[in-house]
């Protein structure tokens, strides 16, 4: 099926594009407080900044900074489901 998508390849500058897809199963169980909270949120970790302030600043090498960042969102989201579950 390679190939066979439909969709518009994401290019630079759809950070928020692409955090929506990602995220979409999130909406419905979200409030949209938090999901836009979340969105946010992410944004700001999302992409090459994280990588030179970790890299550059901190030092760290390129695994670390993969875990450093993957943990970040992890972190983010799971605050996001125990803060804004709809009932």
């Amino acid at each position: 099926a390679a190939g066979m998508l439909e969709e518009e390849p994401f290019r630079r500058g759809q950070r928020q594009q692409i955090l929506r897809v990602t995220l979409a199963p999130l909406r419905a169980k979200l409030t949209p407080r938090t999901w836009n909270r979340l969105m946010k949120s992410l944004a700001v970790i999302y992409g090459i900044e994280p990588m030179i302030v970790l890299k550059d600043i901190c030092g760290a090498n390129d695994r670390e900074t993969e875990a450093v960042v993957r943990w970040m969102m992890d972190a983010l989201v799971d605050a996001a489901l125990r803060e804004g579950i709809r009932k």
